[in-house]
């Protein structure tokens, strides 16, 4: 295991990032099955991709980098964008290049038409698509099994000539001055894919050896990224990866006289991840209205971040904290509000602030944690006990009004862990406000 991580250590490492387009322009308010239909991108698809531009400029500074697209317009306009978003970060992005084989999956005679329509027109290859989803060719199409083939093989044949062109610049690549940074002419430190969410789920689902008939439950949606990290191993071959992430070989050589191979590693939190910075007053309401959430809700949700922004630490992520508190009860007329609702927000490309979400009514507390420095999930979990409906109470209110709701023995020791759990996290703040106003000033 130990040569496994040394491997690891030393082999030449490259990320892949798959991004999938932004938002594109539609017909109508219809949902329709859209494949090979060259939908441009909308006003809302550019602001997204333009900000995913952003995004990568600050993340990625000095790493040269490639930009590889489907030829559907909707992906060509997201590339423009990022690449716009990076020359206004002071950056010089490459010009993308279209890869004909990214294009998405040919729905066939199904294109463009709606649900309805295809119950109505084939309603038993309706009936055994929902039953095979990944083997099931739409007629005159294509089944998602081959797509992802199809988009895997182009995969493979884009990393075999990365390698090779790196390994050429390599072998003629000078001595260089200390301090100089690598231009995007020599070796590729990242790629940036931009295709769509059918085919990328199926490619995924191909890497992670996962079922295809479940490829709809992998979170993709629109700007969302996914992150790949390449290793090319030199051999001799060893099982050993990356602690924390889940290892699949992506393409081996099978010449002789090579000696290196490639994998990719992939953690689970890194697919179809969108930036936080999408996540602006205008996204949150359009997860209100898409949730239906209601008007009630939704002030004590405001309120909720107003309380978190007065116990706020520097420490801290304010602006996922912030958002997390405006969302927590995003699904809140549901059982189990706080599990459906950490779902929805994963699946809504929001992984770390559907972690915070997923605990918010989470009882379970140690004394270890009590001791440890604050964090974000107990900021949010205390600031939603001190608001009632709309109105800040204290948390003897709070719990005084809600223990009435307890109907069961177990309902009631849930309600009294969830109290104390409250109390621990209020005499920390406290603590926190105590030492903070006992420094000195000056």
């Amino acid at each position: 295991m130990q040569r496994g991580k040394e491997l690891w250590a030393m082999a030449e490492r490259k990320r892949i990032f798959l991004i999938r387009h932004g938002t594109p322009e539609s017909r109508d308010e219809e949902k329709r099955y859209i494949g090979w239909t060259d939908l441009p991108l909308s006003r809302q698809g550019r602001k997204e991709a333009r900000q995913l531009g952003h995004c990568f400029a600050q993340r990625l500074p000095d790493a040269p980098f490639r930009i590889l697209t489907s030829p559907l317009a909707r992906c060509r306009s997201t590339a423009m964008e990022i690449c716009q978003g990076l020359s206004e970060e002071g950056g010089s992005p490459p010009t993308p290049v279209v890869v004909e084989a990214l294009h998405e999956i040919d729905l066939g005679t199904w294109e463009g038409k709606t649900r309805q329509e295809i119950m109505e027109a084939f309603p038993e290859d309706y009936a055994e698509r929902g039953a095979h989803l990944g083997r099931f060719r739409t007629p005159g199409g294509k089944s998602f099994q081959e797509a992802g083939e199809r988009f895997q093989k182009a995969m493979e044949e884009i990393l075999f000539h990365e390698h090779e062109e790196g390994r050429e610049k390599n072998d003629l690549k000078q001595p260089q001055p200390e301090g100089r940074r690598a231009s995007c002419t020599e070796a590729t430190d990242c790629i940036l894919v931009i295709a769509h969410a059918g085919v990328l789920r199926a490619y995924l689902s191909l890497l992670l050896g996962r079922d295809m008939d479940r490829l709809l439950e992998l979170p993709m949606p629109y700007a969302s990224v996914t992150e790949l990290e390449l290793c090319e191993e030199k051999l001799p071959r060893t099982d050993g990866a990356a602690e924390g992430k889940t290892k699949m070989l992506l393409t081996e050589n099978s010449d002789p006289t090579k000696t290196w191979r490639t994998r990719v590693y992939v953690r689970p939190d890194d697919i179809g991840v969108r930036p936080e910075e999408l996540l602006d007053e205008a996204e949150i309401r359009r997860l209100y209205r898409k949730y239906e959430t209601p008007e009630r809700v939704i002030r004590h949700m405001r309120k909720v971040a107003e309380v978190a922004g007065q116990w706020m630490t520097g420490e801290l992520n304010r602006g996922r904290v912030t958002k997390a508190c405006l969302l927590h009860d995003l699904c809140r007329t549901v059982p189990e509000h706080a599990r459906v609702t950490a779902e929805v927000l994963r699946k809504e490309g929001y992984p770390q602030i559907a972690a915070l979400v997923a605990v918010h009514h989470d009882a379970r507390y140690t004394e270890a944690e009590a001791e440890e420095p604050l964090t974000e999930a107990e900021l949010l979990f205390y600031a939603d006990k001190r608001v009632q409906e709309d109105r800040i109470v204290t948390v003897e209110a709070r719990f005084q009004e809600s223990r009435k709701k307890c109907r069961s023995p177990e309902a009631m020791a849930h309600h009294a862990a969830m109290l104390e759990k409250t109390r621990k996290i209020e005499e920390k703040l406290q603590r926190l406000r105590e030492r903070k106003s006992e420094k000195p000033r000056g």
